[in-house]
């Protein structure tokens, strides 16, 4: 789910869940597209569970071997 609909309540430097609100769009870490919400625990701005959850699954596992 888009953080920009799950957390589309949160204020600027409120957190929910570990999400921080930005104010300033920047790059999502796996996708690039503008994001305005950071995972703390990563301290890594991220656009979607998705995203958020690919980048642990890298972190943790390593790159996919093709």
């Amino acid at each position: 789910m888009k953080f920009s609909e799950k957390f589309n309540h949160l204020k600027y430097l409120e957190v929910d869940e570990g999400i921080l609100r930005g104010l300033k769009p920047v790059p999502c870490t796996m996708c690039q597209k503008p994001t305005v919400f950071i995972d703390i625990c990563a301290e890594a701005p991220f656009c979607s569970d998705e995203c958020m959850r690919d980048f642990y699954i890298q972190m943790w596992e390593g790159p996919s071997e093709i």
